[in-house]
């Protein structure tokens, strides 16, 4: 009787993901033959693969798959290569699955999303759900708007590579869109530069962070938190919303005086450069920059947080050797009116000897201890997508 082949072993080897036969044949009918040829039945096989009747019976039934060792045991039994009979079974399976339009499909357009999308950053900062379903990641995608057309970023980094300028568009519609989800008043320059005046007040008030928050709503200056993607390397932002200016606080650093500077940053941009239209910003304040906007932001906001004025107070004490570091940054907190963590984090900043310094760094206080709830928009996320 004529063995059942479809092309010779060699040909199956090397050609098992070119070549698909007219008719797709299980492996247990080439068994079938195999046994037929010789005469055996199953129990034969399963004596002499030294597996139980079951397990052969499966295989040839289709309902157990070829593992390699049952591709050595069948090849030694019938005088072919462990590779022929697992091409035999892949080849099956593969075309099998290919006959359903859905697996390729979905496959297809999973990899479309994940290439032109940071789908799994996304998961990871569970702003979108953590599945695989195609109308939800599609539905995200729509509601943060990331297929319009990439933004006119100002970035205090300067040249990108292409998917952190995507993780960095990603951030600023998603940040767009929670915005969406507060009201406003009408913004008022005249009351932010008011405030800006007395930023150095805000920050020795027990409750200085909400007080400057609520004020900066009343002047139509939008507040939120929302947390950086990575490699976006980002402590706020800033960016025109309809006709609002919204700032973003980070909290890249757990400390107050990151947040006082970042948020004068912020401020300084609104004040000096902010226009209704295309008007987005992003800050990396550890980078050093050459942007004129920049540079100007920077001192604006040294000079309403009084940089010079603690400096020259710290040049004053700094001889006095009765004082130690943490009674002179006190001191000169009280006669600058401003915050200690401001006044060790400028004492840092000019003085990199300083640096490392324990005492000043103790004197920082955490930002988590002070930033209200009702603005941490990643838990908000978090809450909608866990919803979804």
């Amino acid at each position: 009787m004529n063995r059942m082949t479809l092309t010779t072993e060699d040909d199956m080897a090397g050609n098992a993901k070119r070549l698909k036969p007219f008719i797709n044949i299980p492996v247990g009918e080439f068994i079938k033959n195999e046994l037929e040829f010789r005469g055996w039945n199953q129990e034969d096989l399963a004596n002499i693969m030294d597996i139980s009747l079951k397990t052969v019976n499966q295989i040839i039934k289709g309902k157990q798959g070829i593992t390699v060792q049952t591709a050595i045991k069948l090849g030694t039994t019938f005088g072919q290569s462990p590779e022929y009979w697992l091409n035999l079974y892949n080849t099956y399976c593969i075309i099998e699955a290919e006959k359903v339009p859905e697996t390729k499909s979905k496959t297809g357009e999973l990899r479309n999303l994940y290439e032109k999308y940071p789908i799994s950053e996304l998961k990871k900062k569970n702003w979108i759900p953590k599945t695989n379903d195609i109308e939800i990641l599609q539905k995200y995608i729509e509601r943060y708007k990331l297929d319009k057309e990439p933004l006119k970023i100002a970035a205090r980094t300067g040249n990108l590579e292409n998917r952190d300028q995507m993780l960095r568009n990603t951030w600023v519609n998603v940040a767009e869109y929670c915005a969406g989800l507060f009201e406003y008043k009408p913004y008022n320059k005249a009351k932010l530069s008011s405030i800006a005046d007395h930023l150095s007040e805000y920050t020795i008030k027990s409750n200085g962070v909400d007080t400057l928050i609520q004020d900066l709503n009343d002047c139509g200056v939008g507040f939120l938190i929302l947390t950086h993607l990575p490699k976006t390397f980002l402590d706020g932002a800033v960016f025109s919303y309809k006709n609002n200016p919204i700032i973003v606080y980070t909290h890249r650093y757990d400390r107050t005086d990151n947040f006082w500077f970042t948020i004068a940053h912020e401020i300084a941009h609104v004040i000096l450069h902010y226009n209704e239209k295309e008007f987005y910003i992003l800050d990396d304040l550890s980078n050093l920059t050459e942007d004129e906007k920049e540079i100007q932001a920077d001192e604006f906001a040294k000079n309403i947080l009084k940089n010079d004025k603690v400096i020259e107070s710290l040049e004053q004490l700094w001889y006095k050797n009765d004082l130690d570091i943490e009674t002179k940054i006190n001191m000169c907190s009280k006669k600058v009116g401003i915050c200690q963590s401001l006044v060790a984090g400028m004492l840092q900043f000019e003085y990199r000897s300083f640096y490392k310094s324990k005492i000043a760094n103790s004197m920082k206080k955490k930002i988590a201890d002070f930033l209200p709830s009702r603005y941490d928009l990643d838990k908000m996320l978090e809450k909608e997508a866990g919803m979804a």
